[in-house]
């Protein structure tokens, strides 16, 4: 309920004046990176398996990923002012080769857009906005009255949001059946079951709901990823898309997706380590095999 009320009390001053909260969490990360240790330890062990010994060359990617984590809050608390179309066009560049793939998302019926914990791929969806596609996303629950509060807001980018569950697999499905787009995040397992994959010498467990729900509905997964630039600019991939086979073998067929995706997933890791969003004690909490 705190974390409610502090949303609720900031969010209007840091979503009106973004470009000066954003110069605020390079001091803010800083001073939270140096204040508690336990954190700098668990960033700096999530970070082991995807830099190895150039971790302790470059000791700033830690503080680093504190700061990209509270420049998300500014992004969400920009959402409600922020003119998307405006934001897209002097903002928002594509990597290589990505347009053309996600000129094929636009054109295609029944996508799945499959994302990570790396930058904001929230940024990627307003792409969908200022191009007139609408969607459906899937988030990770919190309690209920701060789900509704951050699914308003959310709602800015010209989202729909259902919380992951039950009711949001079923609107998922029934988005998909009707040729709609479903965007979701497939790096975090939040149940006991999963799909184990293979990525940095590491055996982790994936969620194996986003695969069941692209094999159920035919869907074409499209990997999409986001790299937070500087005052808020950022650049988004659009991978080559993804299709689900769809065999006898069920569970063969959705680790053989769900590790392709854990591939691209893990080159972006690579590239830009700073760039995920993620406190968690990962490689304990998800290890599998």
């Amino acid at each position: 309920m705190a974390k409610l009320w502090i949303f609720r009390l900031s969010f209007p001053l840091v979503g009106r004046f973004p470009s000066a909260f954003y110069v605020l969490t390079w001091l803010a990360g800083w001073l939270i990176w140096w204040v508690f240790p336990k954190l700098r330890q668990q960033v700096n062990s999530n970070l082991i398996p995807i830099c190895g010994p150039n971790l302790q060359k470059n000791p700033g990617v830690g503080s680093e990923i504190v700061r990209n984590i509270a420049r998300y809050y500014v992004d969400l608390a920009a959402m409600p002012y922020r003119d998307f179309k405006k934001f897209n066009r002097t903002s928002v560049t594509f990597s290589k080769n990505s347009s053309l793939y996600f000129n094929q998302l636009m054109q295609e019926k029944s996508v799945i857009i499959m994302s990570g914990h790396i930058g904001n791929p929230e940024i990627a969806l307003t792409a969908l906005h200022a191009a007139g596609r609408e969607w459906l996303e899937i988030v990770e629950p919190l309690s209920k009255p701060l789900d509704q509060f951050l699914s308003q807001v959310r709602s800015y980018t010209g989202a729909h949001v259902e919380t992951n569950g039950m009711k949001g697999a079923r609107a998922a499905l029934k988005q998909l059946r009707k040729g709609g787009i479903v965007a979701l995040i497939a790096d975090r397992n939040m149940s006991e079951k999963g799909v184990c994959v293979s990525v940095f010498d590491r055996h982790i467990l994936f969620p194996s709901g986003p695969w069941q729900l692209a094999r159920a509905s035919r869907a074409t997964v499209f990997p999409i990823f986001c790299i937070r630039g500087s005052k808020g600019s950022t650049k988004i991939f659009v991978n080559e898309p993804l299709q689900i086979s769809y065999t006898d073998n069920e569970k063969d067929d959705i680790q053989k997706a769900a590790q392709q995706w854990a591939t691209i997933w893990a080159s972006h890791l690579k590239t830009y380590p700073t760039q995920w969003a993620i406190l968690e004690n990962f490689w304990e909490n998800h290890r599998c095999g």
